[in-house]
């Protein structure tokens, strides 16, 4: 089940560049597309919907990871491709 619509805010239109789809995101975060799905419905992970596609911002991905390595040690960032 996809996550509810959000309108798209046409006055940031560089908003947009530099996000990834849910598969790319599920792929580097290392896990599923349903676990995905489920972090963006409990709000936990932001996306925008750009003609009806979810995307989600490489930076809020970036964020949630520096917050996992405060508690695992790992260092590191993801770079978009």
């Amino acid at each position: 089940m996809a996550p509810m619509k959000r309108p798209a805010a046409w006055d940031r239109p560089n908003y947009y560049q530099g996000t990834w789809s849910l598969r790319e995101t599920a792929r580097r975060l290392a896990i599923s597309e349903k676990e995905l799905r489920a972090l963006l419905i409990a709000g936990q992970l932001d996306f925008v919907q750009i003609a009806g596609q979810i995307r989600i911002p490489i930076e809020h991905v970036q964020r949630r990871l520096r917050g996992a390595e405060l508690f695992s040690g790992q260092r590191g960032s993801v770079r978009p491709r």
